[in-house]
């Protein structure tokens, strides 16, 4: 398991200077290698991490406030008519929540970097109705080849043409980062993933990016408990926040994942030995 360092914002948004404020990327802070994916992305993005404890709403509304944007980008896990970005899911229920302060936005084109959202095409059209901005979405994995992903996305307008004609990350960047936006499940999920997956070899999860070496991303918080479970399961790696635990519950980890976690530990204080035998696994 990696223990990974979130990238620095601030040297993004400087590298190439003063951004035009036409474009903006709104990204999972938690994503693997964002070092990578973000590199050369052109000077007229601004790019602004999402933290997990964050409202995706709140913080798009503050930056967005009285200014034309000709298009945001997403880029965040996802699963059919679901975006996993900040401290809750955007999707059709949480739009509505907050289409007044989406009906604020002056945007143009909005697009999803985020797998299977399309699948859900309800939530294309809800989301096109109240931002009345052209909504680009893919019904497939998002990522690198190898993982029968792609970047392609297609336009919630059949006027407009099937595709996007603008990707902000760059070929070089896409085909160097080897990793794919899926699986997202909720907290509430985890215990019905593992039994489907135990038993039913994850049959009720392919339509949403499951396989032998999918990688799965939880929103919310499981307990040890359940990431020993899904640790003992074939997936690619785990992404997960772990509740208030004792940092001895996670010695039965495996070498089986390359985990990226954040730990709350009920004792508040551990030793480098034990964070050594945790990061080993």
């Amino acid at each position: 398991m990696a223990i990974t360092e979130q990238i620095s914002t601030v040297s993004l948004n400087n590298k190439f200077g003063k951004p035009s404020q036409k474009h903006y990327i709104f990204y999972d802070a938690s994503l693997p290698d964002l070092e990578v994916i973000l590199k050369n992305v052109d000077c007229s993005f601004i790019l602004i991490p999402i933290n997990k404890e964050e409202d995706f709403f709140e913080k798009v509304n503050i930056e967005l406030e009285k200014k034309y944007i000709d298009s945001i980008s997403l880029l965040c896990h996802g699963s059919p008519g679901n975006l996993g970005l900040g401290r809750n899911y955007i999707n059709s229920s949480s739009i509505e929540r907050n289409a007044h302060i989406i009906k604020e936005w002056n945007v143009r084109t909005i697009n999803l970097f985020s797998c299977n959202v399309g699948q859900d095409i309800a939530f294309i059209k809800n989301l096109q109705k109240i931002t009345n901005s052209e909504i680009f979405y893919s019904k497939n994995r998002v990522g690198h080849s190898t993982l029968n992903a792609d970047w392609d996305l297609i336009s919630s307008d059949p006027l407009e043409g099937s595709s996007n004609s603008i990707i902000p990350f760059s070929k070089a960047s896409r085909k160097a980062w080897k990793h794919s936006l899926v699986l997202l499940l909720n907290d509430e999920e985890v215990a019905a993933f593992i039994t489907d997956v135990t038993n039913n070899g994850g049959s009720a999860y392919t339509a949403r990016g499951y396989s032998a070496t999918a990688q799965v991303a939880i929103t919310g918080t499981i307990t040890a408990a359940q990431l020993v479970q899904l640790d003992a399961l074939t997936l690619g790696s785990i992404t997960a926040e772990i509740s208030s635990t004792a940092i001895t519950d996670l010695d039965d980890l495996t070498a089986n994942h390359s985990n990226d976690l954040t730990i709350t530990v009920a004792t508040g204080a551990v030793t480098a030995a034990q964070l050594n035998t945790v990061n080993a696994a």
